[in-house]
């Protein structure tokens, strides 16, 4: 069966990519390379679909949440959001997602960026939407606002992204898995262990004393 839709790479895709290149790259040798301006594209599928999740996203309970500003120093390499957005919608079969740029600008904050994505509902799913976080940097709003939907998709579908970050994260899982299972253990041998001890209490109590109050005369 063909899949109707384009899931081809968008511009606004491309220059996200290279401007945060370009951020790893003046972090490392301190030489900012000019970033290229990412022109418009319209939403070419199902607008009014898309137009209504977009007015209904969430939006963090209109609460301003801010992009924390990455160590781009450390970045070995940069996955795009959107490109993995892209994946998914191809591989559930819906159609890709279309973005909504909102903008802030005040004299106390300057100009910040927020993304909403949604997407039009598909083959065994609703249409879902999502809120990135506001940012002074146009692409970096994108990726969150991707991120955002790739996570809610997966999280209605219960499938996941398989990459290298998927494989540590799942071996920390099972690691984390193993010690509540030792943790679990332990608290078990603690609790027959204070049995026990209440049992010898209660069964030798007197005698102890006894004992005890004997050797204090003899001293």
């Amino acid at each position: 069966m063909s899949n109707p839709h384009n899931y081809s790479a968008t511009t606004e895709e491309a220059a996200t990519v290279e401007h945060v290149w370009d951020l790893i790259y003046a972090a490392r040798v301190g030489e900012l390379q000019p970033a290229h301006d990412a022109p418009t594209r319209q939403w070419n599928g199902r607008p009014d679909l898309v137009m209504r999740e977009l007015n209904i996203a969430d939006r963090h309970a209109q609460v301003m949440m801010f992009i924390p500003q990455p160590d781009w120093s450390r970045m070995a390499f940069w996955k795009s959001r959107q490109a993995t957005l892209r994946f998914v919608c191809n591989g559930l079969q819906v159609p890709p997602p279309g973005y909504l740029k909102e903008t802030i600008n005040s004299a106390e904050i300057g100009m910040v960026i927020l993304y909403i994505v949604a997407i039009p509902p598909g083959p065994g799913l609703e249409a879902v939407s999502a809120a990135g976080r506001y940012s002074e940097h146009e692409y970096l709003a994108r990726e969150d606002a991707a991120a955002a939907l790739t996570k809610r998709l997966l999280d209605q579908t219960g499938l996941v992204v398989s990459d290298y970050n998927h494989g540590i994260v799942e071996r920390y899982r099972r690691e984390i898995s193993d010690l509540n299972r030792h943790i679990e253990t332990l608290r078990l041998r603690n609790h027959k262990l204070a049995v026990t001890y209440y049992e010898f209490r209660q069964l030798y109590a007197p005698t102890y004393n006894s004992s005890t109050s004997s050797n204090s005369d003899i001293d």
